[in-house]
């Protein structure tokens, strides 16, 4: 009767039992594959923590862009206001401007004699 207890005469899957050579292999099979799994989850927690760390820069550089977003709005709504401010000035002093040439054009012509004076004195 073989012992389960016992890897060394535990049978293989056709019923003989395992040789010590065999047994040390397969540990060592195990043992490297344990080991890779390891580096490979040790890698996998050294990856999080750089992307954890790079998602705390980026979140940082949003923020900072998100602010002067806003200051950027807030000069522009500023600015439009003032643009709009200094148009309606310039059309108050076009308006200004052109009062003395609208009398001279509204202004009733001379009368012939009048026109023939004004020239010659």
């Amino acid at each position: 009767m073989t012992s389960i207890v016992d890897p060394a005469l535990a049978p293989d899957d056709s019923g003989a039992a395992v040789s010590p050579e065999e047994l040390r292999r397969l540990r060592r099979t195990i043992s490297n594959r344990e080991s890779a799994r390891r580096c490979r989850l040790e890698e996998l927690r050294e990856l999080a923590s750089v992307l954890r760390s790079q998602n705390r820069d980026h979140a940082g550089r949003l923020g900072g862009i998100a602010r002067r977003c806003l200051l950027v709005h807030r000069d522009n709504d500023r600015l439009l206001a003032e643009a709009s401010a200094l148009g309606r000035r310039l059309v108050d002093l076009r308006r200004v401007l052109a009062l003395p040439h609208l009398r001279l054009v509204a202004a009733p012509p001379p009368l012939a004699g009048e026109y023939y004076q004004q020239t010659w004195t």
